[in-house]
């Protein structure tokens, strides 16, 4: 399976930036076998659509509301985000759960509206520091993953990747280590694979993923890609994980 990269740009690039971005990022992807994803702000999707319109670069949204419509002052539906041309969206993110206090509940909710749609879903799950040190990591995702998955058909689950971002290391420059890494992506795959037989969703890992420790991570199995935040805002940065990507 070629490898997916997923650029999260989180809250930065607005249109003009987002554009200058991508210029300098096509040229490196332009028959790359690697997959190319890119979640720029919303404000900022439909300008990086444009600029990648006629290359095999995907864009999505960091976030969507499970409604369609309705009194949701400041939050995006799946039917606006296919309107500009979306094709994926990142659910559960760390940041939307630890920062904005995202529920189990409310990011299953997501989950299931995206996988019943025709948009592929990104979903992230991970534990923090405490669950780790607790030895709760397995369970974490598990739950986490569950929550999820339960009722969902063989045709919802091939639009499924799922992005394993330990909390401890978002941001702070430190990733997992190979075995911790292996562990996780090990029993992540097992869980999936109780849903189902026929589809086998890639499995990304993102935190502090970096082109100097990325290499040691995709090197790992069941490692199909990384989730990538700040190193994804500098283009040099960007494009050598895509080389590294694609000399596996």
């Amino acid at each position: 399976m070629a490898a997916l990269l997923c650029a999260n740009w989180k809250m930065n690039l607005g249109p003009l930036a987002a554009g200058m971005l991508v210029d300098d990022i096509i040229p490196a992807g332009a028959g790359a076998k690697s997959r190319i994803w890119l979640a720029p702000p919303f404000i900022s999707i439909s300008a990086t659509i444009n600029k990648t319109r006629g290359s095999q670069i995907k864009v999505g949204a960091q976030n969507v509301h499970w409604e369609d419509a309705g009194p949701y002052t400041g939050e995006v539906s799946i039917p606006m985000l296919k309107e500009v041309g979306a094709e994926f969206v990142i659910v559960g993110h760390s940041e939307r759960r630890n920062i904005f206090k995202e529920s189990d509940d409310q990011i299953s909710l997501k989950a299931k509206a995206v996988l019943s749609s025709s948009l592929f879903l990104i979903l992230c799950i991970g534990e923090s520091a405490d669950q780790r040190n607790r030895g709760a990591t397995n369970l974490v995702l598990e739950d986490q993953l569950r929550k999820v998955l339960i009722g969902r058909t063989e045709r919802e689950l091939a639009s499924l990747i799922v992005a394993y971002e330990p909390i401890w290391a978002i941001g702070t420059g430190n990733s997992a280590n190979q075995d911790q890494i292996a562990d996780a992506h090990g029993h992540i795959r097992a869980t999936l694979s109780e849903f189902s037989k026929m589809v086998r969703p890639p499995i990304l890992y993102g935190g502090s993923v970096t082109p100097d420790n990325f290499g040691s991570i995709i090197s790992v199995p069941e490692v199909d890609g990384a989730l990538v935040g700040g190193v994804s805002l500098a283009a040099e940065k960007f494009n050598k994980l895509i080389e590294i990507a694609e000399s596996r």
